[in-house]
């Protein structure tokens, strides 16, 4: 945390909480214990918005499209490249593909379980 005086007079409160810098400004030097109530309250009136969903294609899209002026055009160039040869499971969200394995998962089980009973049956019937 912060406090410096502006040439207006006034002080202000800094304050950096999570990768957001919060800021209060008042007419008179504030405590600590003080300046740490204000900006508790400045932190109450903003709600973080919630980080948008991206796919991964998304994400890696905007990634290049960020770092263009640093990388050159052959990276870029290869990075799409892959981008465009990475299967399909893998480009989509988190959400979804989670979804996916978690089916995946369960057909397998569902097959073992099918597998053992089928083996059982298959032992008692030849004894």
């Amino acid at each position: 945390m912060k406090i410096e005086k502006l040439p207006s007079g006034s002080y202000r409160i800094k304050k950096m909480y999570k990768g957001i810098t919060y800021t209060v400004v008042t007419d008179y030097k504030p405590t600590q214990k003080e300046a740490l109530q204000l900006l508790a309250a400045e932190m109450d009136k903003i709600k973080p918005t919630a980080p948008a969903k991206l796919d991964f294609e998304a994400a890696a899209e905007q990634y290049i499209s960020v770092k263009a002026n640093v990388l050159s055009p052959s990276t870029t160039n290869g990075y799409r490249g892959i981008l465009r040869n990475i299967s399909g499971n893998f480009k989509k969200s988190d959400n979804t593909l989670k979804t996916v394995y978690r089916q995946q998962w369960m057909k397998k089980k569902e097959m073992q379980k099918f597998a053992a009973q089928y083996i059982t049956e298959l032992i008692d019937q030849n004894p």
